[in-house]
């Protein structure tokens, strides 16, 4: 039996590498490296393509979502929503929330959901930068979106984290205002840009950042500045 090579298979043509944005920026990539946000809008070709063991992780990531969405749907019934669109045309952002649970008297909680191995599961103190970013972008949206119908109303974020060996579960909230205001920082740079290529992250500062990781560090770091 050849499993592993059929599975490889399967994954590569599902390519799992995240939802179509309708507009130009991706919530999904807010929180990130700017550049890298601007050649994966601008649908510059990875230098670095996904690996199967790559397509693995996000086959990986979606199963644990699929566990967290059967059992919030289990506990809160109708009242919370999955893959719900936000759409912010004036900056030319949008995205999809995870989950969405209607608290009751005008109350809502964004939730991004994250997988996370055990190891860095089990340092975590509060929800990283990126997710940070990203939730509180979506969080924004919405309570805009829900004031325009229904007046005021509180709204939540939420980061859960949930370990890809045992299945433990972590949440932290996340203050909409500062890392909101951070978001639209992020926004108006890239809207600056558009399509002009930002400049690449200084030598000194690209020896703390996962440039690693990246699917565009051949291009970038061998590009012009």
């Amino acid at each position: 039996m050849h499993v592993a090579q059929q599975i490889d298979e399967v994954l590569a043509k599902r390519q799992i590498v995240g939802r179509p944005s309708r507009q130009k920026w991706r919530g999904s990539l807010l929180g990130g490296c700017i550049r890298a946000h601007w050649y994966s809008a601008n649908g510059v070709p990875p230098s670095e393509p996904l690996t199967p063991e790559t397509l693995r992780v996000f086959a990986m990531g979606n199963a644990v979502g699929e566990f967290l969405n059967n059992a919030l749907k289990e506990a809160y019934g109708d009242a919370i929503e999955f893959e719900v669109p936000v759409e912010d045309p004036e900056n030319n952002f949008s995205g999809n929330i995870d989950g969405l649970l209607d608290l009751g008297e005008g109350g809502y909680a964004v939730l991004e959901f994250k997988s996370i191995k055990s190891g860095g599961f089990s340092r975590l103190r509060e929800a990283k930068p990126e997710h940070s970013t990203q939730v509180a972008s979506y969080a924004n949206i919405i309570g805009k979106d829900k004031a325009k119908k229904y007046g005021t109303v509180h709204v939540e974020a939420w980061v859960v984290y949930v370990s890809k060996d045992s299945f433990e579960i972590a949440e932290f909230p996340v203050d909409i205002d500062s890392w909101g205001d951070r978001a639209q920082r992020v926004l108006r740079v890239l809207n600056y840009y558009g399509d002009r290529k930002p400049p690449r992250f200084p030598d000194a500062a690209r020896r703390k950042w996962p440039c690693g990781w990246c699917n565009w560090r051949t291009e970038c770091l061998g590009g012009a500045k």
